[in-house]
């Protein structure tokens, strides 16, 4: 257990980010998340708008 701890730790993500299948790129996506957390309110509006209009594009191909 000790090691699997270990291994999350080193890759930045939580025991649940690891184990869940839907999230095809855990360690990317929790570096996005922690590099957000500095940006100004209008720097993160603008990130979620593009992630918002990059999702709705993916449905449409």
């Amino acid at each position: 257990m000790y090691e699997f701890l270990y291994l999350c730790d080193y890759f930045g993500i939580t025991p649940q980010e690891f184990f869940d299948e839907s999230i095809e790129q855990p360690v990317l996506l929790q570096q996005v998340i922690s590099d957000a957390k500095d940006l100004n309110d209008e720097d993160l509006q603008l990130i979620a708008d593009l992630t918002h209009r990059l999702r709705n594009n993916k449905y449409r191909a």
